[in-house]
């Protein structure tokens, strides 16, 4: 999960949305429901004072972006600031 957009860059402003990146080896419907609730539920515990948007890819995709040379993705990857990463091999 990588945060990126002005709060990673620490140009936000008071109505700035928290931008996610977030992704999965297989993206589904009911995971995305599943992440789209928690941020609800995080959102609401924060009585909307911070709007998260997230964008999530599965590996394929991701890894898709970075052949073709997307400039959203070298952004993020420059920029962006990494809360979690899954380490685990398998």
């Amino acid at each position: 999960m990588v945060l990126y957009g002005s709060w990673a860059t620490g140009r936000s402003e008071p109505n700035s949305d928290v931008d996610l990146l977030m992704q999965f080896q297989e993206v589904s419907d009911d995971l995305e429901e599943k992440v789209n609730d928690i941020i609800y539920e995080i959102m609401w515990e924060k009585n909307f004072n911070y709007f998260i948007s997230s964008y999530i890819l599965n590996g394929n995709t991701y890894n898709k972006l970075l052949k073709t040379g997307s400039t959203f993705l070298a952004n993020i990857e420059d920029e962006g600031i990494i809360l979690w990463e899954n380490t685990e091999k398998k």
